[in-house]
């Protein structure tokens, strides 16, 4: 089966849009046309009671997930006072059950499309600039988060994030392909500290769930495109609507982005251009109401990236190379003839199935997920300069992965209903995963150019090696959770979750490539498994001392996140990586002031760590990417977010958002940190070439990766009514006190302190729902990385963008 391209793609959705059989098309279309210019506003958004100019203001509007209504125009146009985007609160699945996000008693940050549209986010990279505490990490194309401190910046598929990812409830264990723009979005929820009782494996750090828009029960159409700075095209389409009376509904959302690098070549470098960055995706879904208590959708999901910039990259050698490479400035890269150009796939089937029995519910979720990173031109040029020295090759990166998850959970008026609110289930994951295989050359000219490069193992000149690894994964889990309400102002939730892995090695093998393409065998390496076992309760209490809208809490609870082997080794056999184990104890408060006007949420948190699994980049440990142990380590801090309808009465359309967090993260027992003496480049550790002339190195008392000291975050946002519609002026801006991305904490792998502010203005033609906005990132061109790490030849750098513009104009019909 062929999946359809972008472009094609697109025409299906926009010949969808004009064909659709839809009876309440035409009406719909008349009232956007021919209606009073106060349109409706989208279905998304319930504002059932806002306050005429001489009525009391009314507390924060609420964005109700998948309600399906839609209040009529005349209501809204009647009653109409602009409001800003960001004071709509937000209802949440953080405890796999519909809720009020100031009624869960869990650390989130929400946004619905809506918000992201108004913050200007639209793609998991930027997250990190409205959450406080939240850290992005891209490297080599593979997506990884860090909440307060924990999380991972591993971009091999043998391993685990930290940090799980969920699409439409179905967890995404790959980070490839990730870091990609979201397509049509119902809201992001970014939950913070360990979530091991419900979410289950690899949340030591969090979770991030990621919600799109299901098929509605009428006519929608949203269209989307824009033009940005370094030539950049976006252009995003969604279409839903009925396709049989009320019974099957189905939506389609399509988007293809397309930009130029802003790195520019050296001199000095043998490529002197580079491809551009090509993004496509398609996410069908069709929804099928089998009755008033049962409902199942079918969807899927499709994305392709192409391109060099994954690869590209800034490189700060070691002392011993600096005078034979060309200097690269920040946004410079040197390449010689190999040419980077890389290409991640990722496809998703999954089912969702609700069935409402009158004790309890029950909800099925299915998968099957395929994700490929390769290399379809060329190789990489892994010594990131201009010199002929070094290739690596993998092909492909791959992840194969099934998962069944069963809930039943109470409902109203069902089993033990009155005192309890419950959810419980079975969990089942099935992966295959590894790099299969990776190559490692040394180019002919080394000697001649660089005879230092002897001290590494590479192969001979002319010689290839590959390496294959390959990893099998079956987990099986049960889980419960139950909130106990004993009186009107205190609840008591206990939940647990037990599960057993088993992961091994099914191929372990390093080769010699001869000029024919076939592979002579080196070594067979033993194919260990291990049996993990792991209980996680958690326990919480809630409190509402001061009335129903102010929710205090204190919660204890563990997570796991599972133990591997390093897949890739060329010299050395695999070695074992254990679990790390994650203890969270929190407290917080949550509630609103000036008669629901301001609404704020405080925590703090301290988190035991045990087996941190660290990360290093290096030829000369007899493999290239290595994760290994650190014995224990320790997080803690204190955070507070608000929004602020600062003047409801007068100006109701202003609007403060903003948040600040306040993190001490730190390694109290690492004896046996591995890395590279800062003076001569040489690798050291339990795996140097030297042995017990590199021993390793004491690393206790440095800071984990991507902890910064402090972050914070402000939102200002003003809706104004204008002719025929609204404008909306927003701008936002962060700040990120420093890190260090290698548990080494060296300087040349650091991220110095940096603020970043964006600007928004917008204007929406009410009649025909059409929004123009300009927008603007990083408008003091602050530098600062998307990923840095030390390996072999130096210090590779992936900068973030500088300063960029953008144009875009957007129609949303519903």
């Amino acid at each position: 089966m062929r999946w359809p391209t972008s472009k094609e793609a697109l025409y299906i959705t926009l010949v969808i849009a004009c064909l659709h059989p839809a009876a309440r098309a035409q009406d719909d279309l008349d009232a956007l046309l021919g209606g009073d210019t106060a349109a409706a506003r989208p279905a998304e958004v319930r504002n059932d009671a806002e306050p005429s100019a001489a009525e009391e203001p009314q507390a924060l509007d609420t964005i109700a997930v998948g309600s399906g209504q839609e209040m009529p125009a005349e209501a809204v146009a009647a009653g109409r006072r602009p409001s800003s985007r960001l004071v709509e609160e937000i209802v949440v699945t953080a405890q796999k059950r519909e809720e009020n996000l100031q009624d869960v008693p869990v650390s989130v940050a929400a946004f619905s499309g809506d918000q992201l549209q108004a913050l200007g986010v639209d793609n998991p990279k930027d997250l990190g600039n409205v959450t406080p505490g939240f850290v992005t990490n891209d490297s080599l194309g593979f997506a990884a988060y860090s909440i307060r401190g924990v999380g991972s910046d591993i971009f091999v598929p043998s391993a685990d994030t930290g940090v799980a990812t969920y699409v439409d409830g179905i967890y995404q264990p790959l980070p490839i392909g990730l870091a990609t723009d979201f397509g049509r979005l119902e809201r992001i929820e970014v939950l913070k500290g360990p979530q091991g009782t419900l979410y289950g494996r690899n949340t030591v750090g969090g979770a991030v769930n990621i919600i799109t828009r299901k098929p509605a029960e009428q006519l929608e159409v949203y269209v989307r495109g824009e033009r940005a700075s370094f030539d950049t095209t976006r252009l995003k389409v969604y279409v839903s609507g009925p396709l049989y009376s009320d019974v099957v509904s189905a939506g389609i959302s399509a988007i293809r982005n397309r930009s130029q690098t802003y790195y520019r070549p050296t001199p000095e470098s043998v490529i002197q251009g580079f491809a551009d960055d090509v993004t496509e995706g398609v996410n069908p879904r069709v929804m099928l109401r089998l009755g008033d208590d049962l409902d199942l959708t079918l969807s899927a999901m499709y994305v392709k990236l192409t391109g060099p910039s994954v690869m590209l990259g800034t490189l700060d050698p070691w002392p011993a190379y600096d005078l034979l490479m060309a200097d690269q400035g920040d946004y410079e890269v040197s390449r010689d003839s190999v040419e980077d150009h890389w290409q991640n796939e990722n496809l998703l089937g999954y089912l969702e199935l609700n069935w409402r029995l009158p004790m309890f519910g029950v909800k099925l979720l299915a998968s099957h997920q395929d994700q490929e990173q390769r290399q379809p031109i060329g190789a990489l040029d892994y010594d990131q300069s201009e010199l002929p020295l070094a290739t690596a090759r993998q092909d492909p990166a791959f992840g194969k992965v099934d998962t069944v998850e069963l809930q039943l959970s109470s409902t109203p008026g069902g089993w033990l209903a009155e005192d309890f609110v419950w959810t419980a289930g079975l969990y089942y994951y099935h992966a295959v995963t590894g790099i299969d295989p990776m190559y490692l050359a040394a180019a002919p000219l080394q000697t001649d150019r660089l005879p230092l490069i002897g001290a590494l193992p590479l192969p001979p000149i002319g010689v290839t090696l590959a390496s294959h690894g390959i990893l099998a994964t079956d987990a099986l889990a049960g889980f419960g959770q139950m909130t106990w309400h004993a009186l009107d102002w205190l609840s008591l939730t206990l939940g647990a979750r037990y599960q057993v892995e088993d992961r091994g090695l099914t191929r372990a093998d390093s080769n010699l490539v001869n000029p024919d393409g076939s592979e002579a065998r080196i070594d067979n390496y033993p194919l260990d498994s291990v049996t993990t076992r792991r209980f996680s309760p958690k326990v919480s209490l809630e409190f509402r001392p001061f009335g129903g809208d102010t929710l205090l809490y204190a919660s204890f609870q563990q997570a796991t996140k599972s133990g591997t082997f390093n897949v890739v080794n060329f010299s050395a056999p695999p070695s074992a990586v254990r679990p790390q184990d994650v203890t969270a104890y929190e407290a917080g408060l949550k509630g609103t002031l000036l008669d629901g006007g301001l609404r704020y949420d405080l925590a703090v948190y301290h988190y035991e760590i045990d087996d941190f699994q660290a990360q290093y980049v290096s030829v000369s440990s007899g493999g290239a990417l290595n994760l290994y142990n650190a014995l224990s380590a320790y997080s803690r801090g204190a955070e507070g977010n608000l929004v602020w309808q600062v003047f409801p009465e007068w100006n109701p359309g202003f609007a403060l958002s903003g948040g600040v967090a306040f993190m001490d993260a730190h390694f109290d027992e690492f004896p046996n940190g591995s890395g590279y003496d800062e003076q001569t480049g040489l690798f050291f550790g339990e795996r140097a070439l030297a042995g017990p002339l590199a021993p390793p190195q004491d690393f206790t008392g440095n800071e984990m990766t991507a902890s910064p000291e402090l972050t914070a975050t402000l939102g200002v946002n003003q809706l104004l009514q204008a002719p025929g519609g609204e404008i909306e002026i927003g701008v936002q801006a962060s700040y990120n006190s420093g890190f260090f991305f290698d548990v080494q904490n060296m300087q040349r792998a650091s991220q110095p302190e940096y603020c970043l502010i964006g600007a928004r203005l917008s204007y929406l033609f009410e009649r025909w729902q059409l929004r123009a906005t300009l927008s603007g990132q990083n408008l003091t061109d602050e530098l600062y990385y998307r990923s840095r790490f030390t390996f072999d030849f130096g210090t590779a750098s992936q900068v973030a963008p500088p300063r960029s513009l953008a144009f875009s104009l957007e129609w949303d019909f519903q």
